[in-house]
């Protein structure tokens, strides 16, 4: 049986919808598990910046930035120094 990855799955929709569902998704997390607005927007800043940003995605975690970037308890992933 094949299987699809859940990330290419998510590109195959147009950027529009697919920004839709990951805000979407942002704005169901519980309010005790996100950072406040403007620590999040400082880190979505650190991530916008860094090289390995490549289409939303963080190229050493896989992971939508503007997901990860709102979760208290994640940290930056970069293995030469934490971005935030």
């Amino acid at each position: 049986m094949k299987t699809t990855c859940k990330r290419c799955k998510a590109f195959e929709q147009d950027e529009e919808h697919l920004l839709s569902s990951l805000t979407e998704y942002i704005e169901s997390l519980d309010k005790d598990t996100k950072v406040s607005q403007e620590l999040y927007e400082k880190r979505l800043t650190a991530c916008e910046s860094c090289s390995s940003l490549g289409n939303g995605l963080c190229r050493f975690c896989g992971c939508f930035v503007m997901v990860r970037a709102i979760k208290k308890t994640i940290i930056c992933p970069h293995p030469e120094g934490k971005k935030w």
